[in-house]
């Protein structure tokens, strides 16, 4: 019974922290993102594609995600509460600008610094510690891509093999305890 509670607290501690990093590697092609895909409900016009197209570089794997509003603002929200954004690479057009307007139960809470693009991905933080719900991506034209989106969410669940590796570790822990007597 002494082990269950640290082995609780240590489950509840997994399924509340830890940085989330969507690649978008495991999308082909060039097609729609899904709804809600990597625990983000995307706004419509997202789009991902994985072909080769200068100055438009992924800042990993061969996937990466644009939209083609132009200047509007370029929604999505996290689906778990007490999200924190914590950034996510941009490559394009080197007259296009980037920025981050974050929003939590309506109101803006922050604005990030403005970047400037280029073929180099180059990381956007979000430079904001609190909880968001709405990201707003602002460009000052469609010309770019986004990779490498990073976030974490409370109420995460973690990997099976997490949960997995703790058990496995509290059942030796007690079969060791039991053979020792």
């Amino acid at each position: 019974m002494r082990l269950a509670i640290p082995a609780a607290m240590l489950l509840l501690t997994a399924a509340t922290l830890g940085a989330t990093t969507l690649t978008f590697d495991d999308l082909v092609g060039q097609a729609t993102l899904p709804i809600n895909y990597g625990g983000i409900s995307w706004n419509a016009g997202w789009e991902h594609y994985d072909f080769e197209q200068p100055p438009f570089t992924p800042s990993s794997g061969a996937t990466r995600v644009y939209n083609n509003a132009g200047s509007e603002a370029l929604l999505f929200s996290f689906l778990a509460p007490d999200a924190r954004l914590l950034g996510a690479y941009f490559a394009g057009l080197e007259s296009v600008t980037a920025q981050w307007e974050l929003y939590n139960d309506g109101v803006l809470v922050h604005s990030s610094t403005v970047i400037g693009l280029s073929a180099i991905p180059t990381f956007l933080p979000s430079g904001y510690e609190g909880t968001v719900d709405e990201v707003r991506v602002l460009t000052s034209s469609g010309f770019f891509v986004m990779d490498d989106l990073q976030f974490e969410a409370s109420g995460v669940v973690p990997e099976p093999g997490t949960a997995a590796i703790v058990f496995l570790g509290l059942g030796a822990t007690l079969l060791y305890r039991r053979l020792k007597r």
